[in-house]
């Protein structure tokens, strides 16, 4: 019976994440695309899996994870096919509901931040011969409007390279 509940928030995330924009930001990549190492990766699906909440050094955290992916997926399907996407494990300060707003990274070591953050992440690929490509540091700003999220990106790759920028604008 639990599994209704879990399946219904994760198609409702999904439902409201997708939306397909083509319009540029500042620095002319598109919307809904991510660019690393001078390439443009096009994102078109979002969905979210939240595990709840936790309490860590006096602060309460939500934990989701968000998949931005290519194309239309069923987050169900054990044969989901896409060429790329992004994965962020994301925790939320200050709610046992997901919240927005700028969450930076947060490597595992030394004290837990007390903001928002993530922890991990990376572009991954479909094609098993293609390495994913590791997040090892930027920051994440999530702007929450009804049932409209908006994420930028600005984060950087393990080798150094630096990528992102707006999806869902």
């Amino acid at each position: 019976m639990k599994t209704i509940p879990f399946f219904l928030s994760i198609l409702s995330l999904a439902l409201i994440l997708f939306i397909s924009s083509c319009s540029k930001d500042e620095e002319g990549i598109p919307n809904n695309v991510i660019r690393y190492d001078g390439k443009n990766y096009k994102l078109a699906f979002a969905f979210g899996i939240t595990f709840g909440s936790f309490e860590e050094g006096g602060v309460t955290y939500n934990s989701t994870d968000f998949y931005f992916i290519d194309r239309v997926v069923d987050p169900e399907a054990n044969d989901a096919v896409y060429e790329h996407g992004l994965y962020l494990e994301m925790f939320s300060a200050g709610s046992a509901d997901f919240q927005g707003g700028n969450f930076s990274h947060y490597s595992g070591s030394g004290s837990v931040p007390s903001g928002s953050l993530f922890i991990d992440g990376g572009l991954f690929f479909y094609d098993e011969d293609i390495d994913p490509v590791l997040i090892d540091g930027g920051t994440v700003k999530v702007q929450i409007n009804g049932d409209n999220y908006t994420f930028t990106f600005d984060l950087v790759a393990k080798d150094g390279k630096k990528n992102g920028r707006k999806f869902f604008g």
